[in-house]
């Protein structure tokens, strides 16, 4: 019995808010009052603008609130798609994952801006259709875009890999004051085979 309540209460402390956690929660719910409230004083509707801003600060980090708001017009529901399914895959707990996040997303919708740039100077209107468009200054203006395009590619393959390393630790494993490496194979208690060389040759080196 004595275990079980251990346990429950070791879940219960697991589950406690952290001090940021709950000051959230107490503004969320003293801004959601005020709103509600048809009449407020000078006192309470300064109190509610500086808790307004509070929770837009909020938003601004844990949703996709921000980069949205940067994005392309037609490409804000992307970003939005994007970010709900990185958080799904890896989670919003810690607040590295939230910046990694942030400049995925953000990283997404900048390489796309770019391949839209590269496309709509690639070529020039003739008669009869498209051409491409081979002057100096629009050969120039299109290698500076290529440049940009290759850096976002960049960064999204990078921040990708950290917010997997982040999520997913590589393991190590610790044998006999050795760190062996995740797929490393581990020969314990078996003794070294002889070469060929002390086959033919035994008592030397």
């Amino acid at each position: 019995m004595s275990s079980t309540l251990a346990l429950v209460k070791g879940e219960q402390l697991q589950k406690k808010e952290s001090k940021l956690q709950s000051q959230d929660r107490v503004q969320r719910e003293t801004f959601f009052q005020l709103h509600d409230k048809g009449k407020r004083t000078k006192e309470e509707e300064k109190k509610y603008q500086e808790l307004q801003t509070s929770l837009l600060a909020y938003a601004s980090v844990n949703s996709p609130q921000l980069p949205m708001s940067l994005a392309d017009a037609d490409m804000k529901n992307g970003i939005e798609r994007i970010y709900n399914e990185l958080e799904d895959q890896f989670g919003s707990d810690t607040p590295q994952k939230k910046l990694l996040i942030h400049r995925l997303v953000s990283a997404w919708n900048q390489a796309w801006s770019y391949e839209r740039m590269f496309a709509a100077i690639k070529y020039k209107q003739e008669e009869g259709g498209l051409a491409f468009d081979c002057s100096p200054e629009r050969t120039k203006y299109l290698a500076e875009v290529r440049k940009g395009m290759e850096s976002s590619n960049d960064q999204i393959i990078r921040l990708a890999q950290a917010l997997q390393n982040l999520s997913m630790p590589q393991i190590q494993v610790r044998a006999k004051n050795a760190i062996v490496a995740q797929n490393m194979q581990i020969n314990q208690g078996i003794p070294p085979t002889q070469s060929n060389h002390e086959k033919a040759h035994p008592g030397t080196v």
